[in-house]
């Protein structure tokens, strides 16, 4: 039996995703890879083309995307793009990153949301990985649109959710339950979790924003699904 948590009203509550971005040196999501290389048999092409990566966070993905892709879309909130990092003892933003980039020769932008969502990039593929798990249900419809709105015809998207972690369902209760998840805090804002054990919501999204599911490659510890748009 699923135990339903009722939703508790916090109309000052400051949610921030961004602080639920992995380091840039964490281990990309195994689901992550199986996902790159579905799409690359998919194509029998090891070049993925024209890429964005949707909530790239703190650029857990960029090595695996940059070397990659022909030409690749970093997006995110406008403080997840303008924020200092610091990880191993070197500090970076996500705009010193793409300058290094395009002095190697590799086309690399950095993109805010809102501007990408206002746009028709006509993309080979887009990659969404940990972050319809941290953002609530309005956020979460406004990526898949905007991933769709950017996709090129027959265009793919990537979508990797983490789910089932114990050490994070642990944690979750009746005292933190907000909206269809729960929330945490951190350092006087809070982080969202939402636990997809049912990935259809996801699958219901995407086809409502005109994106049909090509492969469930979704196992107990992550969804894994790669969509077409029509």
């Amino acid at each position: 039996m699923t135990t339903r948590f009722p939703i508790i009203r916090r109309p000052n509550i400051n949610i921030r995703p961004e602080y639920s971005a992995q380091r840039r040196s964490h281990p990309p999501n195994p689901a992550f890879r199986t996902a790159l290389e579905y799409v690359r048999q998919l194509r029998g092409d090891r070049r993925l083309g024209r890429v964005a990566d949707l909530g790239c966070g703190k650029l857990r993905h960029y090595k695996s995307l940059v070397s990659s892709s022909d030409e690749l879309f970093l997006v995110d909130t406008p403080q997840q793009l303008s924020a200092t990092h610091s990880d191993n003892g070197q500090r970076y933003t996500i705009s010193d990153v793409a300058s290094g980039a395009r002095v190697q020769r590799r086309i690399v932008h950095v993109m805010p949301f809102d501007d990408f969502a206002a746009r028709k990039l006509y993309l080979d593929l887009i990659v969404c990985v940990a972050v319809l798990d941290v953002v609530l249900p309005k956020v979460r419809k406004e990526l898949i649109r905007s991933a769709a709105r950017n996709l090129a015809s027959s265009g793919l998207g990537a979508i990797v959710v983490p789910r089932n972690d114990s050490t994070i369902l642990s944690r979750c209760g009746p005292h933190n339950a907000y909206s269809d998840g729960h929330v945490f805090p951190h350092h006087g804002v809070h982080t969202f979790f939402h636990n997809f054990r049912d990935h259809l919501p996801i699958v219901r999204l995407c086809e409502s924003a005109g994106l049909r599911l090509v492969k469930d490659l979704s196992c107990y510890r992550q969804v894994c699904l790669i969509v077409e748009k029509r």
